[in-house]
């Protein structure tokens, strides 16, 4: 189980990468995201930079929303 943790690991930490990307993208501090998203500056911080376990999925919605951005799951085939 460990690799599937591992993996889903990587990917938020892919995931928060490409948001604070789009952040820096707008020219957006992460004051003003934090006040856009409800999520606090320095929440949005810790986020980026990795000092805080991955966002809740409220949160990350929030987050997106506030830049603009959709988060979507997609159902892949290859589970068994």
């Amino acid at each position: 189980m460990a690799d599937g943790k591992d993996k889903a690991m990587a990917d938020m930490q892919a995931l928060v990468a490409t948001l604070k990307e789009r952040r820096i993208e707008l020219g957006m501090s992460q004051r003003e995201l934090g006040a856009r998203s409800g999520i606090g500056k320095n929440l949005v911080c810790a986020y980026e930079t990795g000092r805080t376990a991955s966002p809740t999925g409220l949160k990350l919605l929030a987050w997106a929303d506030a830049l603009g951005c959709d988060v979507v799951i997609a159902v892949r085939q290859d589970v068994t």
